[in-house]
Order: structure tokens, then sequence, then C-alpha cells
């Protein structure tokens, strides 16, 4: 894995409770791998890859500031067109 296909240890504060949570997040490596999301030791890679056939980057954005949360978006490049996808963390579920 090289290092422009993973991002490890980014500090996030994902649920507004002003304890920046840690993530990792690792692109497949090969056909073989599956992408890496890990939230605060807790891996979500499973549910991610449920979603996503083929996770390519990641970040963070604050879609509805009234809500107190920021999203999590994965791009997916599952063929011709990215798309995005949009999770949230409440500190225990990736929604």
């Amino acid at each position: 894995m090289n290092v422009e296909s993973s991002v490890s240890d980014l500090k996030f504060d994902l649920n507004n409770d002003n304890q920046p949570e840690t993530i990792t997040f690792k692109t497949a490596a090969s056909d073989k791998d599956s992408a890496v999301l890990i939230i605060d030791g807790t891996d979500y890679s499973e549910l991610m890859n449920t979603w996503c056939d083929a996770p390519i980057a990641i970040g963070m954005m604050d879609i509805i500031e009234k809500d107190k949360f920021t999203e999590i978006m994965i791009v997916d490049s599952n063929g011709a067109v990215p798309t995005a996808h949009f999770f949230r963390y409440n500190g225990f579920d990736l929604f």
C-alpha cells in the first residue's frame, strides 16, 4: 500500500463531543483485498464495503450545521462515474 492510498490516525471530531475521533482509511491494495475504515479502534470496513464497491477517497464535511454531525464522505470508483456515499458517526455506530 502506498502513501497516496491511505490515511492513518487522522484526528477529527465527527459527533461534536469535543473529543476528536481517530480515523484510519486505506483503499484496497488489490482485487483480493478490501478497503479499510477504522474509527477509534472499531473496524467499520465491512459496512463501508457493503455500500461501496471500490472506495478510493475519504473526506469530512458538515452538510447540515444544525444537526451537530460531521458527515464522512467516501468516494467510490464503481465504474465510469465516481459516487459519493455519506455516513454519520454518533460515537458508536456508523450510519
